[in-house]
């Protein structure tokens, strides 16, 4: 069975692989045509003979990852120069997704990469980022089942479907392992902190029918305290006053309003806040982590086994089990109204908190709460101050992942193959929250007696009585059948008509929910929205490449999709591969993209609530003027009105092309590439607020009820299909492998991507906002490694540099004489080493590393408000690192 065994093509493409060669190099030139084997790339259906096609595509070898001192999936796609928009990490400790992580290719943002295991989808993680955005979880896919991952820099919806926009990461898991191997790997921080274990076992059995490979690995990570970090345990000089970090000391206990106070210094120190001029406030610092604590136990058996001369069974199943916990400061408390109206003093929930809007209390102002109104003339006060008593806020996130492949591909004619299989994949997520308050027995411990104030400590018992444990739990599904053939069917004079076509049937299904109390915004510092639905799809796909002449192929392919709620998408695509000489490859690509609206956004739940806004249009028919001093509600945006907001089931698909020009320039032990790209995205679905729509009544006039005097009175603030965005670029690379004889082999490789361009559009109506000029985007990202191995021993120096950008805030402050501060972000630059020396016993390796060897820290951004100050897409706090580790094959 020939399709079955390693031809002389397998041998050099797998050798180039373990070299840790970039690109794809072609087959070893001595094996004649009928020794070659046509096989799949990433980025086609066809199979064909050349490594290079006219998509480009990045990979990185176990070997490569491993050299490089890389520790998870996560961290070999944050080095990626091509991953423009940087990544959410596990330093997203305060947010919908603390335990999960995910890529953002060429900037058209975490949903719009698709994520393949050995060719086949995953499903999405059921919680979405910022609440709205589905994306695929990276954060739990174990590394030492890893054999390769390719990266293809362009869209690709002709081939895979919806969310192929940005590029494509395909994960190949290891296969035919044959003994018994265990890896060990301890790591630590030199200054504390993080520190991580890593243990794998991989049991493999092979016979003339098949293999079946069996992995299991654990993994753990200390959490990384703000505290194990000089940089981030801000000092007081930092902290407060007129300095950009100000927003580290919010919330000290005192009373806002008119005429309202701060506790004195000595009381504020006293409890636990810090002082800084005449204003009391709080270290966030102390109780917040930069890295969260995780462990991950991942369990994998992979098989295929031969029924005869031409067709093979084969299938995968593999389990995750994974934990974080994060900590963050103590909940923030300004929900709870104070107005005063002579000696009265009345105590009202925040009206937006519309389940509490009945609560209310009166009280003697000149007695009450330890006479912190007293002296206080009529308006609306509250209190704000940091609920420390409750200790951090923990969320706690365990996360279990089940995925199942089995299928039968073969020959069905000398000319005609066959891959049939059905995938189906679940996540589960249950989240924790402690150290919360309950908004309604709060206000009964804050309203009890004669009023408690909060310039003062909580006792135990308040405590007890007002805490709440929250929850959260949501789950995704993918279930699909998928047949795909491909062959050729007549020769030209230039070569055979390749070509490929296939079905598929998917369900996709998802629910999140939170508990009844945080639904209705009954907890305090955190809310919760549900969701659930599901849509079925099928497609059909179609690739042909026609030899045109010896030196020119066209391809051409097209993929209709069919989904269940929002109708029919046909996306084309064209490329072509021009070789007019051996060694070079001259590229082009143009492809449609498209995405599926995002489950969240279509099938989650609405809310109804109240916003405040000025309607000019109203205000013109009722005879007035925009005015802040009109008497007008509609012209002195007092004009109070109903909005409902969430997802809306009438969204659309977002649409998109990419083209990409190029060329490949390789020899025997070199090779050069450079490719021109863009990404041009539409109908992205965004979010207006109720003041943007009533501002455009002519665009948005659909969206709005108005009453008979032409005053608006309700806003549908749904989802919309709204923004566009652009993204364009030039990558380069090049690889080159030096033969030294006996004194050993250099191998050097880089590469390297410059963003040109990076444009959005909220709206048609919006100006189109530069990213890179107004925005923490970097123009230049770049990785490369020199490697050096003789006999046992071998090495490797590898950089990863990202380039200057500008601050997050840096239109506030870019002409601002008085700033003070840059407004640039420096450039990133990290070196990491590796060794490893070959033991004489038991197929042993031992290998060391240090990662990060001038132990460069996250480069500040002075005009961020948020801490911890720097960009966490792209700046990472750990420190200089070293790990040992120790492999062995029985």
């Amino acid at each position: 069975m020939n399709k079955f065994k390693k031809s002389a093509l397998k041998i050099a493409m797998t050798s180039a692989l373990l070299a840790g060669t970039n690109f794809n190099l072609s087959a070893a030139e001595e094996a004649s045509a009928n020794e070659v084997e046509r096989i799949q790339v990433t980025g086609s259906r066809i199979k064909r003979t050349d490594m290079e096609a006219a998509s480009p595509v990045v990979t990185l070898t176990s070997v490569e990852m491993e050299s490089r001192g890389f520790s998870s999936v996560q961290d070999v796609l944050d080095s990626l120069a091509q991953n423009t928009g940087g990544s959410m990490t596990g330093q997203s400790v305060h947010g919908f997704t603390p335990a999960a992580s995910g890529v953002n290719l060429r900037g058209a943002g975490m949903g719009r990469s698709l994520t393949l295991i050995d060719g086949k989808r995953l499903m999405k993680y059921p919680k979405a980022a910022g609440g709205t955005s589905n994306f695929i979880d990276t954060a739990n896919l174990p590394l030492a089942a890893v054999e390769r991952i390719d990266v293809l820099t362009t869209g690709a919806s002709a081939i895979y479907g919806s969310d192929a926009m940005g590029g494509v990461i395909n994960i190949i898991l290891k296969k035919d392992y044959d003994g018994v191997g265990l890896k060990l790997r301890t790591g630590d921080t030199f200054e504390g902190g993080r520190a991580q274990d890593n243990v794998a076992l991989t049991v493999g059995s092979s016979s003339d029918k098949g293999n079946i490979t069996f992995l299991l690995e654990y993994d753990q990570k200390e959490q990384l305290k703000a505290t194990d970090r000089e940089n981030f345990d801000i000092h007081t000089d930092l902290a407060f006053g007129d300095h950009p970090f100000n927003s580290y000391s919010s919330y000290g206990a005192r009373i806002a309003g008119p005429g309202g106070y701060s506790l004195p210094e000595e009381e504020c120190n006293a409890q636990g806040y810090k002082y800084w001029g005449s204003f009391c406030g709080f270290d966030r610092s102390a109780w917040r982590d930069l890295l969260p604590e995780q462990d991950r136990l991942s369990s994998m058996v992979n098989f295929h086994y031969e029924l005869n001369d031409s067709h093979e069974f084969y299938g995968r199943t593999d389990f995750t089990s994974s934990g974080s916990i994060t900590n963050i400061e103590p909940m923030a408390i300004n929900d709870y109204k104070f107005e005063v109206d002579g000696n009265d003093l009345i105590v009202t929930v925040d009206p937006s908190l519309t389940a509490f809007n009945d609560l209310s209390t009166t009280f003697d102002k000149r007695t009450a709460f330890n006479g912190d109104f007293a002296g206080l003339g009529d308006g609306n006060y509250e209190y704000r101050r940091r609920l420390k008593e409750y200790g951090n806020r923990i969320t706690d996130v365990s996360t279990k992942v089940y995925n199942f492949v089995t299928g039968f591909r073969g020959d069905l004619t000398d000319d005609i193959g066959y891959d049939f299989s059905y995938n189906f994949g679940r996540s589960e997520v249950m989240v924790f929250n402690r150290g919360y308050a309950s908004v309604g027995d709060f206000y009964n411990v804050l309203t009890a007696g004669n009023g408690h104030s909060l310039l003062n400590p909580l006792s135990s018992a308040q405590v007890a009585e007002s805490k709440y444990t929250g929850w959260s739990e949501a789950e995704s599904n993918i279930s699909s059948f998928q047949l795909g053939l491909n062959g050729t069917t007549f020769e030209l004079p230039a070569g055979d008509v390749s070509w490929a076509f296939g079905l598929e049937s998917t369900r996709e299904w998802f629910y999140d929910v939170a508990d009844e109390e945080r639904q209705r915004r009954g907890v305090l510092s955190t809310g919760g929205a549900s969701g659930q639905g599901g849509r079925d799809y099928w497609a059909a796909y179609g690739e042909v490449l026609i030899p045109v002449i010896d030196s020119l192929n066209v391809t051409l392919a097209g993929r209709h999709d069919d989904f269940s709620d929002f109708g029919s998408r046909f996306s084309p695509q064209i490329s072509a591969e021009y070789r007019p000489m051996e060694e070079l490859l001259i590229r082009a690509l143009w492809a449609s993209t498209f995405r599926a609206p995002d489950m969240q956004r279509v099938y989650g739940d609405t809310s109804t609530g109240f916003s405040q806004i000025t309607d000019p249009q109203g205000c013109t028919a009722q005879g007035g003027s925009v005015d802040p001093n009109s008497s007008i509600p509609a012209c002195n945006g007092e004009l109070y009105i109903t909005s409902l907001s969430g997802p809306n089931a009438d969204l659309d698909p977002e649409t998109g092309s990419n083209w990409n020009v190029g060329f490949v320039y390789s020899g025997e032990s070199w090779s050069v590439t450079m490719d021109i790209w863009e990404v041009q995205i539409d109908d992205i679905v965004s979010t207006l607020t109720s003041q943007e729509i009533a501002n455009n009544p002519d665009i948005y006039g659909n969206l709005i009820t108005r009453d008979n005097t032409g005053v608006i009175t309700f806003i549908n603030q749904t989802a919309q299909n709204l923004s566009n965005q652009t993204t364009a670029g030039v990558d380069t690379s090049f690889t080159y492998n030096l033969d030294l004889s006996s004194a050993g082999e250099l191998k050097f490789k880089g590469d390297l991507s410059y963003l040109s361009k990076y444009e959005e559009q909220t709206t048609s109506t919006d100006p189109v906002i530069d990213n890179i000029a107004d925005s923490s985007v970097p123009e230049w990202r770049s990785t490369g490694s020199i490697s050096y191995n003789i006999s046992d021993f071998a090495t490797t120096l590898s950089v990863r540099y990202v380039g200057e950008m500008n601050g997050d805030n840096v239109e506030t402050f870019r002409d601002d004489p008085d700033f003070g501060y840059s407004t640039k972000i420096d450039s990133l630059t990290t070196l990491n080493w590796t060794a490893s020396y070959n033991l004489p016993y038991y197929n042993s390796v031992l290998k060391v590393g240090v990662n990060n060897i001038t132990d460069e820290g996250p480069k500040p951004d002075y005009t961020d408000y948020g801490w911890p100050h720097y960009s966490r897409s792209y700046h990472f706090p750990n420190g200089r690192e070293w790990f040992v580790g120790l492999e062995a094959q029985f």
